[in-house]
């Protein structure tokens, strides 16, 4: 595909009526045994497609062959390809090359442009009848001629596994102020160890983003916040502003060749458009663009830098049917020239990669039954490769490209994890092969991948699993999910290994996941991926999407902290020791940021409804154990809001929350009467909760003063743990998190580190 702004004759020409015509001859067929090449020819040609943007043989001539493949080999590929006159007169002539089966799916492209005089494309060789249609894109008087060839495919691959020898820090969770959720966390490092994570709120409450450093935080477990680079701006000493975005979150990082700080980039999804933010000081302040987007109604928006300046926007666009578009900035963000169409065909996009070396860019996107590679040299013109024939529009599949040129695309397929590599810029591709180790039973269904490359076959992946396959949708309803990492040092062999390794030290997620995007009934917590990125000591750094102790899912973080590296000359990460668990936080277990709240309605003052902390404990009154908690807020001087709820929650698997028994206990001032309640909590198959009130607190207060001091205290045994019994001295109880909430508005407390309660004794 073209550009807008694409190459077009510099001679007048006379727009025609879309038509099309058979070649010369018209048919052919490829076959063992038979005739291994078969050729044709078409025109001469004098058009111009009349839709430089989406050109098809709607609004262009186009010129079909019908080819049949006959008898093959397993394994075997059909190249196809066209050439024509360069030049006729002044002007340079422009074809393009389309493939399609049976059903009119395409399953080849190549759309170069001018000022080359050649397209090629190679599909894998499945029998059937397909038509090749050769699409005159902008020619004066020429014809083209052209060859179907039939060959022995990639050579099959054997892969070996093994399990990795690699660790990995403690997992910790990064929080914000004033926000219910951060999810689908992007993760990047500079060449200078500037480690940043960011995840999205949801529209328009914006994203978060947060930042360590690998030479002074080599356990990845002191993360800064940085606020919300595409929140509107606001006074100094205020607040954070609103923001448009947060729908979609991307990050990307600069690579200069100076001794300059790399720039920060971050694209934001808004409802309308896609907002850009850039930083040249790592983050403290942002340029912010709020609609860089040539196309309205925007969706899954990808970055990648270049250079020092330069960076590239992927993002998906209806024009009016749905395409892939990419813009391009020289200036580091702060303008993007035209958008290029990288494909009309409503495919879902993957990733976007740049080769440090020479500039290529590439972009993967994938139908309901292929998956594509594109790539393009000035991100203009575009020429589209298959990869695989297979059911991969599973979230999301991904390109990255080695130090070394090479390209790689990894997807999942709803139970494994496959990944297929190129040695020559992504014009043919190997024999996928799976990633996961078919031997380990905790891995049985596998999805949401990603995978960053360091030198040449050298490749980190990163993915959550579960022990149960995939069967039906009930299945996984019970089941519990992990993050695993697998490595290869030896990506472009014939006989590939990989060495895996879990990476979450606790269960992530307890249920189904939701693989289809905004749509269905199933689990959205962990929303649709989560990436690896690798820093300058070749150490794999993980952030990842977690709901296992909050109400929606929070972002976490590990780092890789011994093993093989993926950089050849640092071939081992440096041993990191220390890293231990972040300490279960007592006296109180749970820690919010204050002031955070956010409250709207008139009359109600937010110090009222902002936790500040809440402390868990125990005590024993005449025999019977009483289970306690306070809540400390930061200013009831005023009085009790109407209306408003002050909600802490306890549960008794270490664990995971969903899967144990949980409770909440409140002040409640409803109509502005207090009572004092108590209630179950279930995660619902969707991911929500449902809450159901039982009965009345035992003995509970609340202090007017400043700090503000809500005293809830129950019965132990009012409440029951997995198995049934209730709660008894040496039980262990989890202070896991907090709420305050009115008629119309909600404040989520949010969750620190491991936010594990007292020990009741």
């Amino acid at each position: 595909m073209k550009s807008l702004h694409g190459i077009l004759p510099i001679v007048v020409l006379l727009l025609l009526p879309a038509a099309t015509y058979s070649a010369t001859p018209s048919s052919g067929t490829v076959s063992r045994p038979g005739s291994l090449t078969f050729t044709w020819s078409g025109g001469p040609f004098t058009g111009v497609s009349s839709s430089p943007l989406g050109a098809n043989c709607s609004n262009s001539t186009c010129d079909n062959f019908s080819l049949t493949v006959g008898t093959v080999n397993a394994g075997d590929v059909v190249t196809i390809g066209i050439r024509w006159d360069t030049l006729v007169g002044a002007s340079a002539n422009d074809f393009d090359l389309h493939i399609y089966n049976s059903g009119g799916t395409e399953v080849g492209t190549s759309a170069n442009g001018a000022p080359g005089n050649s397209e090629e494309a190679t599909i894998p060789a499945t029998p059937g009848v397909y038509t090749v249609t050769v699409l005159v894109y902008s020619v004066v008087n020429t014809s083209y001629y052209a060859r179907a060839t039939l060959a022995a495919g990639p050579t099959p691959r054997t892969p070996t596994y093994a399990a990795g020898s690699f660790t990995f820090s403690p997992n910790i969770t990064v929080s914000a102020p004033v926000t219910v959720t951060d999810g689908e966390p992007s993760i990047r490092v500079d060449k200078r160890g500037n480690v940043y994570t960011a995840g999205i709120r949801g529209v328009p409450a914006g994203v978060d983003l947060w930042k360590t450093n690998i030479y002074t935080d080599p356990c990845a477990a002191h993360w800064t916040s940085l606020g919300s680079p595409d929140a509107f701006r606001t006074p100094t000493g205020q607040q954070p502003g609103p923001a448009d975005g947060g729908g979609d979150v991307d990050l990307a990082v600069g690579f200069p060749s100076d001794a300059s700080l790399p720039r920060l980039y971050l694209s934001s999804l808004s409802a309308a458009n896609v907002a850009f933010a850039n930083s040249t000081d790592g983050g403290q302040n942002f340029f912010l663009n709020p609609a860089v987007a040539d196309f309205p109604a925007d969706d899954r928006q990808w970055d990648e830098a270049y250079g020092k300046n330069t960076v590239y926007l992927l993002y998906r666009a209806p024009i009016p049917a749905t395409g892939l578009f990419v813009e391009k900035s020289t200036d580091g963000g702060t303008t993007f020239g035209p958008a290029s169409v990288v494909s009309a065909s409503g495919t879902t996009p993957g990733y976007i990669a740049v080769d440090q070396n020479d500039g290529t860019v590439y972009a993967c996107h994938a139908s309901s039954s292929q998956l594509f590679v594109a790539s393009s040299k000035n991100a203009i013109q575009w020429s589209n490769t298959l990869v695989a024939n297979t059911s991969s529009r599973h979230l999301f599949p991904v390109v990255k490209v080695d130090r070394a040129g090479n390209v790689y695309a990894l997807w999942s397929d709803g139970v494994n994890i496959n990944l297929s590599t190129s040695t020559d810029q992504a014009k043919t591709w190997s024999t996928p092969v799976q990633v996961n180790n078919p031997a380990d039973t905790f891995t049985k269904t596998n999805i949401f991948p990603w995978m960053d490359a360091g030198d040449a076959g050298r490749v980190d992946i990163v993915w959550y699993a579960t022990d149960s396959i995939k069967t039906s949708s009930e299945v996984l309803d019970n089941n519990d999910w992990h993050v695993y990492f697998s490595q290869t040092l030896n990506a472009l062999a014939t006989n590939i290994s990989f060495s895996q390794r879990r990476v979450s030290d606790h269960i992530i997620h307890h249920g189904n996941i939701s693989q289809g995007g905004l749509t269905g009934t199933a689990n959205r917590n962990l929303l649709d991926y989560f990436q690896v990125a690798i820093d300058p000591q070749g150490a794999a750094v993980i952030s990842y999407a977690d709901d296992h102790k909050d109400f929606f899912g929070n972002v976490y973080t590990a780092r890789q902290t011994s093993g093989s590296s993926v950089l050849a000359a640092a071939p081992t990460v440096p041993t990191v020791s220390g890293c231990t668990p972040p300490p279960f936080h007592t006296d109180p277990e749970v820690v919010d940021f204050a002031p955070d709240a956010q409250v709207s309605v008139v009359n109600v003052p937010a110090d009222a409804m902002d936790i500040i902390d809440i402390d868990y404990g125990d005590e024993t009154i005449g025999g019977n154990l009483y289970l306690l908690a306070k809540i400390r807020v930061i200013d009831l001087t005023t009085g009790l809001p109407p209306d408003a709820h002050w909600r802490c929650y306890l549960a008794f698997s270490h664990d995971i929350a969903d899967k144990g028994k949980e409770y909440y206990m409140e002040l409640n001032n409803d109509g502005g009467i207090q009572s004092f309640k108590y209630g179950t909590v279930v995660r619902t198959v969707s991911g929500g909760y449902t809450e159901t009130q039982v009965g009345n607190l035992d003995g509970s207060s609340v202090s007017l003063t400043k700090p503000g001091i809500i005293r809830l205290r129950i019965l132990a045994s009012k409440l029951t743990k997995p198995g049934g019994s209730p709660p008894a001295v040496g039980d262990t109880v989890l202070g896991t998190k907090g709420r305050t909430l009115l008629a119309a508005e909600q404040h989520l407390l949010s969750e620190v580190e491991q936010a594990v309660g007292a020990v009741v004794s």
